[in-house]
């Protein structure tokens, strides 16, 4: 966008389908052809993410405007790099989350169920994650350690998604008595989840993602992988409770419960020998978690997550 003296001059550049350096470059290109004041970002995570970078390579000011619940991209001052395969080659924080977020629910309810659904798996590692980061003591993104407020944050995802989650997902499908389930969860999956991942950590559940992302023969959405890699999480950190409760949450919206859920080859040795090396990387965030965790630990996780899915 590009601002006058009593005037507002609009340019829209199409963003594709994943958020790479490539495509960062592009867009960039196109907010200095066009002088812009400023990038606004309007769709989902792929589209935020790649606007946030752009913005912060041209000193620009950024907004976003999310049509989907799908993930807690639009508050992060954070971007999640890939390349063209689906693998995870960075993710980027800056100093300065976006100027402006608005949400307009509204936009978010005429989106398919699955994208809010989706949203529900990244928001309920928050959770978790920001435990485990606490417990081990580990830095969060937002630099330094996880704070009292913090883990309240955090904490707020798992109840709202517990109380809110069903009602949600039938205000999507039509029940408009549900109305403040489906914004309490909107809040959740976007606002809390942001706040709460950047200023609490992240650790096994977005190791995991990271890893199986690549392996995964589905096209499963970002959240939903990290709702498989939270029950690997939950297993690493020894918390039968909350497996139990993130299993049954799991099957009760629709988000993955096993491998299959995402065509996920675990049978296969040699896909499975690259999940648990990519997920055990140094520079990845399994070094956050309460203990050391070994390649070994993580494949003896997907097993115990598989013997709990159905038929097994």
């Amino acid at each position: 966008m590009r601002a006058g003296a009593g005037s507002l001059v609009l340019d829209f550049v199409a963003v594709p389908s994943k958020c790479t350096f490539e495509r960062i470059a592009a867009v960039e290109d196109e907010v200095e052809r066009a002088r812009a004041d400023f990038v606004v970002g309007v769709g989902g995570g792929t589209i935020i993410d790649t606007v946030k970078a752009c913005a912060h390579r041209t000193r620009r000011p950024v907004a976003v405007l999310p049509t989907l619940a799908s993930t807690d991209a639009p508050t992060a001052a954070a971007a999640v790099i890939y390349d063209d395969a689906g693998t995870v080659v960075s993710i980027e924080t800056y100093a300065e989350g976006p100027a402006a977020v608005v949400v307009d629910t509204d936009i978010i309810a005429e989106a398919p169920a699955r994208y809010l659904i989706s949203g529900m798996g990244d928001a309920m590692a928050t959770t978790f994650e920001a435990r485990a980061c606490l417990e081990a003591e580990a830095p969060v993104l937002a630099g330094g350690l996880g704070t009292i407020a913090a883990r309240g944050i955090a904490e707020q995802c798992r109840s709202t998604l517990l109380d809110a989650a069903v009602g949600a997902v039938a205000f999507v499908d039509g029940d408009r008595d549900r109305r403040r389930d489906f914004e309490n969860v909107v809040e959740a999956n976007t606002l809390l989840s942001g706040l709460g991942f950047e200023s609490g950590g992240l650790a096994a559940a977005h190791a995991i993602h990271n890893a199986i992302k690549p392996f995964s023969r589905s096209t499963a959405l970002h959240g939903e992988l990290v709702a498989y890699g939270l029950l690997v999480h939950l297993v690493l950190v020894a918390d039968e409770n909350g497996l139990n409760e993130v299993l049954a949450f799991n099957r009760t919206v629709g988000l993955p419960a096993a491998a299959a859920d995402i065509d996920l080859p675990v049978a296969d040795d040699a896909v499975m020998d690259a999940i648990v090396r990519r997920a055990c990387s140094p520079d990845d965030s399994m070094r956050n978690m309460p203990r050391p965790i070994s390649e070994r630990d993580v494949r003896e996780a997907f097993t115990v997550v598989e013997a709990m899915a159905p038929g097994a």
